[in-house]
């Protein structure tokens, strides 16, 4: 049947967020914004960088686009009523270093509570599907079978569910490192994108190319 599989997917998918969702939309939001925030104080430590870098003479031209960047940044707080010294933007920075380690600390522990919480539902209700299964095709059943249920596989879709929010975390990460690329210069992050796609098409299309040496095989 056409467009069987993909239905399937979709079925799937669509109870596994349904199950994941109850153990909470609040606690799945503040986990999604503590990433958000985590990201968001990478950003802002890159963006102090340059002007800190400025301050302590380094002259990088207001013609090329590292310059640009550093005096917009640089507007940008004057606008807001600070003008900051060097040592005021070292210990800011120093400040917020150690608040995204607070930040990548919280970060971690909403998501492994979001994850042993989900397999503990999931745990739940297959104790209660089986508690009132038909006896008859219950005991037809492998032992083992409802036992690696219950451990292994359980334990597999905690593990895909960690790494589905460690990888939302590292998107975002991504469109913000890709942000300032493009705003410090927009061909070269262009060129260097364009680099990598043929490299990772490369390796696609020829598997017997060792990733790290070249060599093949």
């Amino acid at each position: 049947m056409a467009g069987g599989p993909f239905i399937a997917v979709r079925k799937t998918l669509d109870a596994y967020l349904h199950a994941l969702f109850e153990v909470g939309r609040a606690r799945i939001a503040g986990t999604v914004l503590l990433m958000f925030f985590f990201s968001l104080s990478e950003g802002i430590g890159i963006a102090l960088l340059l002007p800190i870098l400025r301050l302590s003479g380094f002259d990088f031209g207001a013609e090329h686009a590292v310059g640009r960047y550093s005096n917009a940044v640089a507007s940008a707080l004057e606008a807001v009523g600070l003008h900051p010294s060097l040592l005021m933007l070292l210990m800011a920075f120093a400040i917020l270093i150690g608040a995204r380690a607070l930040l990548g600390r919280w970060q971690l522990l909403a998501m492994f509570s979001v994850q042993q919480d989900f397999g503990a539902r999931l745990r739940q209700r297959l104790y209660h599907a089986i508690a009132n299964a038909n006896w008859l095709a219950l005991s037809r059943m492998r032992s083992s079978d409802l036992t690696h249920a219950l451990t292994a596989e359980i334990e597999r879709v905690e593990v895909a569910t960690f790494e589905a929010l460690s990888l939302a975390a590292s998107v975002l990460l991504f469109l913000l490192y890709l942000a300032i690329a493009l705003a410090i210069s927009a061909p070269m992050t262009g060129l260097a994108l364009g680099c990598g796609i043929v490299l990772v098409a490369a390796m696609t299309w020829h598997p017997w190319v060792h990733p790290w040496t070249g060599i093949t095989h």
